[in-house]
């Protein structure tokens, strides 16, 4: 990377994220985190800083579920 990703690019991107978007696996919605912003900003933030500084991201964020769906 040629520079960090400053605080405003992430609450940016956050904020670029329809509201009703499907919840991630913590089952919490954008708009959860966008109306809890002022509480969680620094912890988000250093999350995500510390996913592109060292590559390091919570193993909770990182993974897939996957559901078979009849026809």
């Amino acid at each position: 990377m040629i520079r960090e990703v400053s605080e405003q690019e992430i609450k940016d991107a956050l904020f670029s994220i329809e509201d009703d978007k499907s919840p991630g696996p913590d089952g919490f919605t954008a708009a959860f985190f966008k109306e809890a912003w002022t509480i969680i900003a620094d912890d988000v933030i250093n999350a995500i800083g510390e996913f592109f500084r060292n590559g390091n991201i919570l193993k909770e964020l990182n993974h897939t579920i996957i559901a078979l769906l009849p026809k």
